[in-house]
C-alpha cells in the first residue's frame, strides 16, 4: 500500500515509542485505521502499521484518505478473500489481509453500479448472514420494506435488453411468509380474486420438508403469456439488490432460451 517498511507490531497488548508517522490499520472487518503521529502509543487491539520518515508522512495521510473513502468496497474485498476472516474470531483478519488490500495508483477503484450494489449488500447483510445465520438481520427481518429498490435493480438489469417493450413490476402480493411480485411485458392487470385458493399451492411449490431436521426452501419464476410471477419466501434475505441482479441474469437467461 506503501513504499515505506511495514513497522513490525505485536498482535496483543503493546506499548512503543515511535519517532516517525504511523498508518495503523486495525484487523477487524471494518478496517478501522488513522495516522499517528504522537509518538508513544498503547494499543491492545491487533494492528499493522506502516511507518515512514517525515517526507512521507503526506503519504500515509494519502493512503488513509483512501481507506476511508473506500472502506465498504475494502471491506467487502476483504470478505471475499480472506482465509482467516469467519474462521477463527469471526471478524478479524490477518496481517496478509491488510497487506493484500487493493491500492489502484489512481486511487480510484471504479467500481461498476451493480459492484456498488454487491459491496453494500456484503458489508450490510451478508457478512453478518455468514456470522449469526438464523440471528442475522437478513433472516429476522422480511422484504416487503425494500420491494422497491429490488425491482428497481431488477428492472434496470433487463430492461437493458428489453427497452423497446419493457418489464414492469406491479404490486406484490404476500401471504404469511411468501410474497409474490408479478411483472408484465406491456401493461397489464393482475387479477389476484383466487389468491387465498393459491396460497396453499405455493407452500407445496416453495417449501418441502425432507426429514425432520432438513428442510428445502424453492425459488419460483413462473411465466404465463407476458406475465412473470416471481415467487420467493418473505425474508429480506431473498430480496436484497445483490439477489436482484442475480435473478435478473436468470430470468434473462430463461427468455433467451423461450427464444424472446
Amino acid at each position: 500500500m506503501t513504499d515505506a517498511p511495514q513497522v513490525p507490531i505485536s498482535d496483543v497488548k503493546s506499548e512503543q515509542a515511535f519517532q516517525s508517522p504511523l498508518l495503523l490499520i486495525r484487523k477487524h472487518q471494518d478496517l478501522d485505521h488513522g495516522v499517528w503521529t504522537d509518538g508513544y502509543m498503547t494499543f491492545a487491539d491487533e494492528i499493522v502499521g506502516f511507518s515512514g520518515a517525515e517526507r512521507s508522512a503526506k503519504s500515509l495521510h494519502q493512503v488513509a484518505e483512501f481507506l476511508s473513502a473506500n472502506r465498504d468496497a475494502l471491506s467487502a474485498y476483504v470478505a471475499a478473500t480472506s482465509f482467516r476472516l469467519y474462521n477463527k474470531k469471526a471478524t478479524v483478519t490477518s496481517t496478509g489481509d491488510i497487506l493484500d488490500l487493493p491500492f489502484p495508483e489512481t486511487g480510484d477503484l471504479a467500481l461498476s453500479a451493480s459492484e456498488s450494489i454487491l459491496v453494500q449488500d456484503i458489508v450490510k447483510f451478508q457478512r453478518e448472514l455468514i456470522r449469526m445465520g438464523d440471528k442475522s438481520f437478513a433472516l429476522k427481518s422480511t422484504g416487503h420494506n425494500v420491494m422497491p429498490q429490488f425491482n428497481e435493480t431488477l428492472l434496470a438489469s433487463i430492461n437493458r435488453f428489453y427497452g423497446d417493450n419493457p418489464l414492469i413490476a406491479h404490486p406484490y402480493h404476500s401471504w404469511p411468509g411468501i410474497i409474490c411480485q408479478p411483472y408484465s411485458f406491456g401493461p397489464t392487470e393482475i387479477d389476484w380474486a383466487e389468491s387465498d385458493k393459491l396460497r396453499s399451492r405455493l407452500d407445496v411449490l416453495i417449501r418441502e420438508q425432507r426429514s425432520e431436521t432438513i428442510s428445502v426452501t424453492r425459488i419460483a419464476r413462473i411465466y404465463d403469456d407476458n406475465l412473470l410471477f416471481l415467487i420467493k419466501p418473505d425474508r429480506l434475505r431473498f430480496w436484497m439488490r445483490s439477489i436482484a441482479l442475480r435473478d435478473a441474469d436468470e430470468v434473462l437467461a430463461d427468455l433467451r432460451a423461450q427464444g424472446y
